[in-house]
């Protein structure tokens, strides 16, 4: 159908709709002669993609283009939610002023379709690691996944009345109908007053395709290629039903517009109808349908996920693996770990924050687990991260690599035995090294390590969880060692347990703004670690990227003198030992800590080099307890000297 003008006697436009076969000699002779010459200077092409029914050309007619930018409009629509932060139909790059963190900085958009691959992606998985509650983790966010694009989807539906109040990711309100009429008209009259027409009505509708067509989402690696929309993908029988979104948008053939598809559990309406009416008339003479694109490639760095040891690697961890795997961190009987979170914001950082009670996730009971299933959620937590191109293989692979050895073993124990006192040389004591682990694009996992001492501490991320095992790993294979301090007026001895009390800090459990804290489940700050990648995880001849960290400066706070944590009792002694915390609040002076970013705005500047996304940590108990002349327990405080 197409529009054409008529000029009467009384030089009046008058707008009429009329088929092909109506139009007027000069017309089609008028458009041959464009279109011809359009072919001979441009060589137009049309492109086929998305399967049967999908068409895109160089050239749209004012009716395509109004529903191409429809589903424009209709991609930036995001909504708020608790559990994936903002989402919508497309994913969107990190740069809203409305969707950000209480830290200013913006929040990444997750596409509807990424949430679902990345879910069915995390079961694959967990069942390719053998671990049934990594499993239920991801079934946990499946159950989220429903909710959340019921949510979407009448969200998406309401958009399309003409006095819908939408909003995109900085606060604007999106109104497809009102985006589509206004190209329309643009296009069609251009150079006709509006006074001298009878503008068409337009109607929108929303649908899905006909025929499943390809979106630009990725399969897992152990499956290839790319899904398709409105084709069921079960998996484990769970349904993963994708909506039609494709690399770019697209114009789509008017009868492969179907208002819903046939035998699906559900479906995501993606494409839209737009159909002009004549004026004063529900005859429909020109109809045009259009898919949005998906914005697969707005993905931000997924942070890396550190496996630290400040005070030396105990010889029971020798892979990741070990740490989920190892009996004692499974035994609930034995040490289970304490589930806590940051509250008034990250702690001890921030003024007037907290540590509060964390309930378990999968049952909202009890804030005590074994340790290594508060790994498994975090490890899960980590991976899912990684959105739908993390590779399967890779991920499995990297859970049965040999850890570094620390080079040197050994160092020596260097640290003034009262504050602001010289650094003295101790005794050599095992080296510190912290294991990184990060997805490069590609989705595999690159692999380094460096050497760390106790500090900068990491802090608590506000509303993240937080685990706490004290003798989470005891009777370790490390054995004791026995170090005196010459002290005056004789030498007393500080004697290193075999026990490890574990921390672990989970940056990105809850996500976006209604639950993910002042952060909103971002990476917490840029780990203090070194610049070169070493991947045995990746295939020989692949090409191994490099990135460069820069570390966060640390501010030291002066203050009096370092204590030590025995029983809730707190002892003044040197800055040498610090207090049977790795939160380092009761340390006099301060210890320093990883800062997160101040206040900003943007895109946070973790999303061109990881932040800290997971991080676990075992801490060596020592017995200082003649120093104190009674029982106590701390940690190394300073160990070199800051040069």
């Amino acid at each position: 159908m197409w529009l054409s003008r008529k000029v009467d006697s009384q030089v009046q436009i008058q707008v009429q709709i009329r088929n092909n076969s109506g139009r007027t000699l000069f017309k089609s002779l008028f458009l041959f002669v464009v279109v011809a010459a359009a072919l001979l200077l441009l060589g137009v092409s049309f492109l086929r993609r998305g399967g049967k029914g999908t068409v895109e050309a160089t050239n749209h007619s004012p009716v395509e283009s109004a529903a191409l930018a429809a589903v424009e409009g209709l991609g930036r629509i995001v909504i708020n939610t608790e559990e994936f932060g903002y989402i919508a139909l497309a994913s969107q790059p990190a740069n809203g002023t409305m969707a950000a963190a209480g830290d200013g900085y913006s929040l990444p958009i997750r596409g509807i379709n990424e949430i679902a691959a990345t879910i069915r992606l995390d079961m694959i998985i967990a069942d390719k690691l053998g671990e049934p509650l990594i499993k239920e983790f991801a079934a946990q966010d499946y159950k989220a996944f429903l909710r959340v694009k019921s949510k979407l989807v009448e969200e998406l539906s309401k958009s399309l009345e003409e006095k819908s109040e939408c909003r995109d990711r900085n606060n604007e309100v999106v109104k497809p109908h009102a985006i589509a009429t206004s190209v329309y008209q643009k296009l069609e009259f251009a150079g006709v007053k509006e006074d001298k027409i009878k503008i068409p009505v337009l109607k929108l509708s929303l649908g899905c395709l006909k025929e499943p067509g390809l979106t630009d989402t990725p399969l897992p690696s152990t499956e290839k290629g790319f899904y398709k929309s409105y084709k069921d993908e079960v998996y484990d029988g769970n349904s993963f039903v994708l909506a039609g979104l494709g690399e770019k948008p697209i114009v789509i053939e008017k009868n492969n517009w179907v208002e819903k598809p046939e035998k699906l559990a559900y479906f995501i309406p993606s494409i839209i109808k737009v159909e002009v009416l004549e004026p004063g008339s529900k005859k429909v003479a020109e109809t045009a349908c259009a898919q949005p694109a998906g914005g697969s490639k707005f993905r931000a760095v997924p942070g890396a996920l550190t496996i630290s040891f400040p005070d030396g690697q105990p010889p029971e961890i020798k892979r990741p693996h070990d740490i989920y795997l190892n009996k004692q961190l499974n035994n609930p009987e034995l040490e289970p770990m304490k589930l806590v979170t940051a509250r008034g914001g990250d702690f001890p950082t921030d003024p007037g924050s907290f540590l509060d009670s964390y309930k378990w996730p999968l049952n909202n009971v009890g804030d005590w687990e074994p340790t290594a299933n508060v790994w498994r959620l975090a490890l899960y937590d980590w991976i899912r991260r990684a959105g739908a191109i993390a590779n399967v293989e890779s991920v499995v692979n990297m859970q049965e690599v040999t850890l570094d050895r620390a080079r040197p073993e050994n160092i020596l124990w260097k640290a003034p035995l009262i504050h602001n006192g010289p650094y003295v040389t101790l005794q050599p004591i095992s080296s510190g090294i912290v294991h990184i682990f990060e997805f490069g694009k590609d989705g595999i996992v690159d692999y380094r390590s460096k050497i760390i001492m106790p500090y900068p501490i990491y802090p608590a991320s506000e509303s993240q969880l937080t685990g706490r095992g004290i003798a989470a790993l005891t009777f370790s294979e490390v054995g004791e060692k026995t170090i005196h301090l010459p002290t005056t007026p004789k030498p007393k001895k500080v004697v290193l347990k075999a026990a490890y009390d574990i921390y672990i800090r989970d940056n990105v459990r809850n996500l976006g703004s209604l639950s993910g804290g002042k952060h909103g489940g971002e990476p917490l700050a840029m780990p203090v670690l070194s610049a070169l990648y070493k991947s045995p995880l990746r295939p020989q001849g692949a090409e191994l990227p490099f990135f460069v960290v820069e570390t966060v400066a640390l501010e030291e706070e002066e203050g009096g003198t370092a204590r030590i944590y025995n029983k809730g009792k707190q002892i003044g002694y040197q800055p040498t030992i610090a207090p049977q915390s790795d939160f380092g609040e009761s340390t006099n002076p301060k210890p320093p800590y990883v800062k997160a970013v101040p206040f900003g705005r943007g895109p946070r500047p973790f999303y061109k080099v990881s932040g800290s996304a997971v991080d676990i940590r075992f801490r060596r108990q020592l017995d200082v307890s003649e120093l104190n002349d009674e029982l106590s327990t701390g940690y190394f405080g300073i160990t070199q000297e800051d040069k």
